[in-house]
């Protein structure tokens, strides 16, 4: 078997802010789906 390349440095950063970041989607879609009444209720007026 082949050996593995080395990941790069940066992309445990990268990975780590792409974690954050879907997590943030998650949360963003979450209250979307709760708050999304009151939201278009604020647009609405």
């Amino acid at each position: 078997m082949r050996k593995a390349k080395a990941k790069p440095k940066w992309t445990e950063r990268y990975e780590a802010a792409r974690a954050r970041w879907e997590e943030a989607e998650a949360w963003r879609t979450r209250l979307a789906g709760l708050g999304g009444k009151a939201v278009a209720a604020e647009k609405a007026s």
